[in-house]
């Protein structure tokens, strides 16, 4: 499934090295972009089980999702929090 995320917190190269350092830990995830302009990223996962654990990762690391886009093919789905 290939997401689409914007994430709250991110506007520094060290932050981006941070996400890149720890998601890289996660098999069956593929990170296409991180946008530090944008706060986005946009990535790759198999399952939704990895898609869970990469949310999870991302808010631990004080980089939470703030609204989130799956494309799968003919299907999207998109979610919102608000972490305000």
């Amino acid at each position: 499934m290939r997401t689409f995320a914007t994430l709250k917190n991110l506007s520094t190269l060290e932050g981006k090295a941070i996400i890149i350092r720890n998601l890289n830990r996660i098999l069956d995830l593929i990170v296409l972009d991180l946008d530090i302009e944008t706060s986005t990223i946009t990535f790759y996962v198999t399952t939704h089980k990895t898609l869970e654990r990469v949310k999870r990762e991302l808010s631990c690391i004080g980089f939470p999702i703030l609204n989130l886009k799956i494309l799968n093919g003919k299907n999207k789905h998109q979610y919102k929090n608000d972490y305000s």
